[in-house]
């Protein structure tokens, strides 16, 4: 078991989403044993990502891949597990790891912009080729101009769920019963939000502001379905029916998204949690 970092290591670099699910789980069994070591884990875990980079390091796909790993899985989950043990509440470290994944999503963008805009480009010529008659519809071509235009978010979202999901995962392994209902943000993510929104009066960065935004609303949006889960529960008893709702709540993600930064500042709930 003390090896599963190794093997982890590996298999972030092909799926750094199942990769960050399971270092999650993984570290909810550490974190319990005597003597476990986030940084050991980490050592453990950066061997084969930077094996990856450094032997082929000329193959740009190969550097995205292993710096994917590297940084929105085991750093990430060593930044959550430092914070624990700081002294920080779950929540509170749930935030800090996220906005290290928005961060290094933005980066991400830059770094290796020229080779994700043509990986992009490809895959959309590679459906449009093979689905030519579908692609002449109006709505295809609409859907295709999104994706060019989100292919930066289209990362880094995932990413964000994939570390949401592990949250569960060590809320519950840990014997601390996850509650959608509780759910409480601190109050200086609103302000990292705020502090983007200049960025929509320069033109040529509308593309950044927009999918840097979108990224930055999971969180709210997180919140937001926490208090329609809250709210609705009071009024449905079935569990099933319940998450039948939530699911129809989907579409509405920018408005459930300004719900959930309205209850970061407003407390509609009156959880009193600690936002550090």
């Amino acid at each position: 078991m003390n090896l599963l970092p190794l093997f982890l290591g590996g298999l972030a670099v092909l799926n750094p989403f199942i990769g960050l699910i399971l270092m999650m789980f993984y570290s909810s069994y550490g974190i319990r044993q005597i003597g476990f070591s986030p940084i050991r884990m980490l050592l453990l875990f950066l061997v084969f990502p930077l094996i990856s980079l450094f032997v082929m390091h000329e193959i740009p796909g190969v550097q995205l891949m292993a710096s994917d790993a590297i940084w929105a899985v085991g750093l990430v989950t060593v930044l959550f597990l430092h914070s624990l043990r700081a002294g920080k509440s779950l929540t509170a470290s749930f935030t800090l790891a996220a906005m290290l994944i928005i961060l290094y999503g933005s980066a991400r963008c830059f770094v290796f912009g020229n080779y994700l805009t043509q990986a992009n480009e490809q895959a959309i010529s590679d459906v449009t080729n093979r689905f030519p008659a579908i692609y002449q519809r109006q709505d295809m071509r609409f859907y295709v101009s999104v994706m060019r235009y989100l292919w930066p978010a289209s990362w880094t979202i995932p990413q964000l769920f994939s570390l949401f999901a592990g949250y569960i995962l060590f809320h519950n392994l840990n014997g601390i019963r996850f509650k959608w209902s509780k759910i409480s943000f601190p109050k200086y993510l609103n302000y990292i939000i705020l502090a983007i929104l200049p960025l929509y009066l320069a033109t040529e960065l509308h593309q950044v502001f927009v999918n840097t935004l979108l990224t930055l609303l999971v969180l709210p949006a997180i919140q937001g379905f926490s208090l329609m889960v809250y709210w609705l529960a009071k009024l449905v008893s079935s569990r099933v029916i319940l998450a039948l709702l939530m699911l129809l709540l989907i579409p509405n993600y920018i408005l459930i998204s300004l719900l959930g930064f309205t209850d970061i500042w407003l407390d509609f709930r009156k959880l009193n949690t600690t936002k550090e």
